[in-house]
């Protein structure tokens, strides 16, 4: 198969019509509808349901999409190994993750390698733990920075030296806002805004104890920004890090951290079995090194 007509076949199925693939990809619409029906000849499948309004994957094309992003992967990969600036390292470390404080280890390790090989660019993608772990599986991402509750049986990985505290956000003026702590007992009756994450893996059920079916989850959310509002507005109480929303002075919102205390710890995960271009080889050798240090 062609790897650039594979990369007009992902671009059809990320846009939804042929016409606006088309336009990002810089083709002329009859070349690259001539150029699918050619590929679908190919594989002996239509990959495609072509409706008035909207493009579609068939069964097909929702396989072929999957390999598909992994061959233009390990061709991007490939490329990127073997061009260098005369025998320097060069290509893409591609990384994900989200919260600011787990990503300074990491931050620092891109700096250092910056300084020893210029011509190598990074990538950072913001993405939940559950979402980062899919850009693993598909190859979207080389590393991601992770926060409990993840399941990472399927992944090779390193713990970061930073832990992630589990409390509420208030408002100042809020009853729970005068505790010191927040035990299981002060959260039976409050209306709570929940990570759905937590809630899907019943990560906090050690905690609550039995009681934690007795919950009044009025919100979940997967994105700790939209959070803030709601919890402004009175909403509830959300359940969340200390380190997920950066609160300012003068912000009516307070941060009250669980008692007993609860932390998730954070790891650098990566796909098991990946066969890593020089670039994210030799980021990880870093890491490594960096990690000797601080644990």
């Amino acid at each position: 198969m062609d790897i650039r007509v594979l990369r007009y076949f992902l671009a059809v199925a990320e846009e939804g019509t042929m016409s606006k693939a088309a336009k990002e990809i810089h083709v002329t619409q009859p070349n690259l509808s001539r150029q699918i029906s050619d590929l679908e000849r190919e594989v002996g499948a239509e990959l495609f349901v072509r409706g008035s309004r909207q493009t579609t994957l068939t069964e097909e094309g929702l396989f072929l999409q999957k390999r598909a992003k992994e061959m233009v992967r390990i061709a991007d990969e490939t490329l990127a190994t073997l061009s260098t600036y005369d025998g320097v390292m060069a290509g893409s470390v591609r990384l994900g993750g989200y919260s600011p404080h787990s990503v300074r280890t990491v931050a620092k390790v891109v700096g250092k390698m910056h300084r020893q090989h210029p011509h190598v660019h990074f990538s950072f993608k913001s993405l939940q733990s559950s979402d980062a772990t899919a850009a693993l599986d598909e190859g979207r991402i080389d590393f991601s920075v992770v926060t409990e509750p993840v399941d990472l049986t399927e992944y090779e990985r390193m713990q970061l030296p930073v832990a992630s505290v589990w409390g509420i956000l208030a408002r100042r003026d809020s009853q729970l806002a005068l505790l010191e702590q927040v035990r299981p007992a002060d959260l039976h009756d409050a209306p709570l805004l929940c990570p759905e994450q937590i809630l899907e893996k019943h990560w906090l059920h050690g905690w609550f104890g039995a009681d934690d079916g007795k919950l009044d989850v009025v919100m979940t959310y997967d994105l700790p920004a939209a959070m803030v509002a709601p919890v402004e507005e009175g909403v509830g109480y959300a359940l969340c890090t200390e380190d997920a929303v950066k609160i300012p002075e003068s912000s009516n919102l307070c941060f009250r951290a669980l008692g007993p205390r609860l932390e998730s710890k954070t790891f650098i995960a990566w796909k098991r079995y990946r066969d890593f271009p020089a670039p994210s080889a030799r980021f990880l050798e870093l890491i490594r090194q960096e990690l000797l240090q601080v644990l």
